[in-house]
């Protein structure tokens, strides 16, 4: 088999399948192959043709058109190590790995994942298929599409995916599995994202008296509301100093971006400020910049 082909082998008694499961599988794979392109940002076109269909278990011989992959692989776009064909067929293994539930453990070791399933076994996967499928929605969505359409047909007991260097074979067994949706594996990037600005000035709007409510103030020409932390302020402000609008303060700013899984990105809300330390009180009639 040449290394820009691959097959998908239905394991089944019969040697026929019905056009849905067919076109579908067909249509989720080349998904698939487009989104892996993508990914790996080759700018190129690739062409999915199919070559043969075989006798035996019903069988589909794939074709990635050859000169495309040859200057594909040529391109110093791609410097993983892996061509299309490769990478798909490690995604398929992965999701055999998986079995459509996120694992217990993932370590990031040079340019390889150890991953421990649910199970508790440990596989070791390339860099670029654990990325690619952690981060790319539509290669996870077009494996679950495939598979709740694969699931569906009593008559198929098993799935193969076969290229020069991967042989995997899905049973009928874990169909149900797969084709349940699964989200991104790991949650950093729907962690909050959090940065300290030092030694800012901000233009006072209305003052807090009480740590329970939050100041108004102008920064960067946004007009905001955060809560102060600094204990110091509060002793500042039993001592008597007053504080007025239009007063400026040197303070340091606390800014957290929260993740937003409808719009699938990190946003500045009205919780995103907090005062964190306050350094001077510059009154209102002293003529000084605002903004550095």
């Amino acid at each position: 088999m040449n290394t820009n082909d691959f097959k998908i082998v239905f394991e089944q008694e019969n040697h026929d399948v019905d056009v849905e499961t067919l076109i579908s599988c067909l249509m989720r794979t080349s998904n698939i192959i487009q989104e892996v392109n993508r990914s790996l940002d080759t700018n190129k076109k690739i062409e999915v043709k199919i070559k043969a269909l075989e006798k035996g278990s019903f069988e589909i011989h794939i074709e990635l058109v050859e000169k495309l992959i040859l200057s594909l692989f040529a391109s110093d776009a791609v410097s993983y190590g892996a061509n299309i064909i490769s990478v798909v067929g490690g995604l398929y293994k992965f999701v055999q790995f998986l079995k459509g539930k996120k694992p217990k453990t993932i370590i990031s070791k040079n340019e390889h994942t150890e991953v421990v399933n649910f199970n508790g076994d440990k596989q070791v996967f390339s860099n670029v298929v654990f990325n690619i499928y952690n981060e790319n929605k539509e290669v996870r969505d077009n494996v679950t599409k495939q598979f709740q359409v694969i699931d569906k047909n009593e008559d198929i007991r098993g799935i193969s995916f076969m290229s020069k260097d991967e042989n995997i074979t899905i049973e009928k067994e874990d169909f149900k599995n797969i084709s349940q949706t699964i989200e991104p594996l790991t949650e950093e990037d729907k962690e909050p994202i959090v940065t300290i600005v030092e030694d800012k000035k901000i233009l006072i709007i209305r003052p807090s008296f009480t740590k329970d409510l939050k100041w108004d103030f102008v920064y960067e020409g946004q007009k905001l509301s955060a809560k102060m932390q600094d204990e110091e302020m509060i002793k500042i402000i039993d001592n008597g100093e007053q504080f007025a609008k239009g007063d400026l303060m040197l303070v340091d700013l606390q800014i957290t971006k929260f993740y937003d899984a409808d719009l699938d990105t990190h946003l500045i809300t009205s919780n995103s400020y907090k005062i964190l330390k306050y350094k001077q009180h510059i009154k209102g009639n002293k003529q000084i910049k605002l903004f550095d």
